[in-house]
């Protein structure tokens, strides 16, 4: 699906539209793109900490095939990957795969390599806008749990996992590397939180979670240049 009538640009990433980028920002320092989540979103609170963990990898686990994707697409990407600082091996020049490769390893944790977005060794930081559609009426959060410790939740999905605890499943070959949003939640400076009353028919598999059924539209906005990523690895 291409929107180029209105300048932006969508893909299709596993039956979900995806915001890539938006040509109308021109030469804009901001890079914004939006992802996807639909599914069980918990309260940090719920007594059962098994099935919060599983909640939290869950939602690094629909992101991670977005990320994935943009991280393809976006330019400032690849020249964040072609512009790591790692051991280059002997008798090979620097590539886009390479840098990756240094990236994912230098996070990896519990045998698993991952791939942050925003992190802190490039000093980036981040502002979110998330759309929360739910099953309740506008202001009313009563069924789910309450909206701060569910979007807790929420935020630990965006991060690394922190122990090996936090990973809930085994990775699939297409999770290897994994690609994270955040490196911590720390490094999110502004949110906003928008709530609506999600109108589509439940399907029979969300029906028995419909209470904690959500869909999230998460708005991502941080720096774009390629001058601010080059002066913070110098």
């Amino acid at each position: 699906m291409n929107g180029s009538k209105t300048g932006k640009q969508w893909r299709i990433v596993d039956r979900t539209p995806v915001l890539l980028a938006d040509s109308e920002s021109g030469g804009d320092a901001t890079l914004s793109f939006s992802l996807i989540y639909e599914g069980e979103l918990l309260s940090s609170n719920c007594s059962d900490r098994q099935a919060v963990r599983e909640n939290k990898h869950a939602i690094r686990r629909q992101l991670h095939t977005q990320l994935k994707e943009f991280w393809k697409q976006d330019y400032t990407l690849q020249y964040m990957a072609r512009s790591f600082e790692g051991t280059l091996p002997a008798g090979t020049g620097w590539t886009k795969d390479i840098g990756l490769k240094q990236i994912a390893a230098k996070y990896a944790r519990c045998g698993f390599e991952f791939i942050p977005l925003v992190r802190a060794d490039y000093r980036l930081t981040c502002a979110l806008d998330v759309l929360f559609l739910r099953r309740e009426s506008p202001g009313s959060i009563v069924q789910g749990g309450d909206i701060d410790n569910r979007i807790k939740t929420l935020f630990d999905g965006l991060r690394l996992p922190q122990n090996c605890d936090e990973i809930t499943a085994n990775l699939e070959q297409d999770e290897k590397p994994f690609y994270c949003l955040l490196e911590d939640d720390r490094l999110i400076t502004e949110v906003k939180i928008r709530t609506e009353r999600l109108l589509r028919p439940t399907s029979d598999a969300a029906t028995k979670h419909a209470e904690h059924h959500v869909v999230l539209i998460i708005g991502y906005s941080g720096p774009r240049s390629q001058d601010h990523f080059s002066s913070a690895i110098s």
